[in-house]
């Protein structure tokens, strides 16, 4: 399974894009950065997306994949949280009819907290985080076993799902430096600090650390503060914790 970062950031600039993934060219998770990226050959290549939460950042290029490939003739199906999909409805352009309602763009499908589903070739569960509004993340699962745990958007409070996760590759946020700890909490994300202390939850719960985590969602003004306070709760944990970036590619390991 291979993971392409097309946004690894909270704001979009000359240099970074907003927080997206794609996994093996044909699911992807979150919808920040995803047109920005991507040939329309590229965003006809996509059939799934797992959006994490209704916050613009996270949703916004939905409604211009949709319209940049109305005549591929096929359904995108997007998967959220019902608070997600309802703001779907009521705030952006309704893409589930068109280009003719027996055959439409997008298809909305409901996820819920905890219940894993298939699509594709993929195992998917969806977990709670803590955020704002309602929000999960996702655990994706090829059909070779590996596997992977998307955050989205979170806060303090993350470990239960980790937990949960079990997986060997975590790509979370971390979108302020430890100085802005107090926005961070009072926002529902988290700093180098707070994922240090998530991860320390999740070894004393007996839960296994991860073989390597990634910071997604960073703020770009404060780029450089929290690369080095990455590097720093790396050393103290022993496993790598690095800042994603725009372009870079994994292979996701098999158990």
């Amino acid at each position: 399974m291979r993971v392409r970062v097309l946004g690894a950031h909270n704001q979009e600039t000359l240099t970074t894009r907003l927080t997206c993934l794609l996994v093996d060219e044909r699911l992807a998770l979150d919808a920040g950065g995803l047109t920005s990226t991507l040939s329309l050959g590229q965003q006809e290549k996509i059939d799934a997306l797992l959006l994490t939460h209704r916050h613009y950042d996270h949703v916004r290029d939905l409604p211009m994949l949709a319209l940049n490939t109305l005549l591929s003739g096929k359904t995108l199906q997007v998967f959220g949280l019902s608070d997600t999909l309802d703001r779907l409805r009521s705030h952006y352009p309704d893409f589930t009819a068109r280009p003719e309602p027996s055959k439409p763009r997008v298809r909305l499908n409901p996820v819920e907290p905890g219940l894993e589903f298939s699509w594709a070739d993929y195992r998917i569960l969806p977990l709670a985080v803590p955020h704002g509004p309602p929000a999960v993340g996702y655990r994706v699962t090829s059909s070779g076993g590996s596997s992977f745990f998307y955050s989205g958007d979170t806060g303090p409070g993350l470990a239960e799902a980790l937990h949960k996760a079990r997986a060997s590759l975590l790509l979370l946020e971390v979108t302020f430096p430890n100085s802005m700890e107090r926005a961070a909490r009072s926002a529902g994300h988290l700093t180098p600090a707070l994922l240090e202390a998530e991860l320390q939850a999740l070894a004393s719960s007996g839960g296994s650390l991860p073989r390597k985590v990634l910071a997604v969602h960073m703020t770009p003004g404060f780029q450089a503060e929290i690369e080095g306070e990455l590097s720093t709760i790396s050393e103290r944990l022993g496993l790598p914790v690095l800042p994603a970036s725009e372009g870079m590619t994994l292979q996701v390991p098999r158990p």
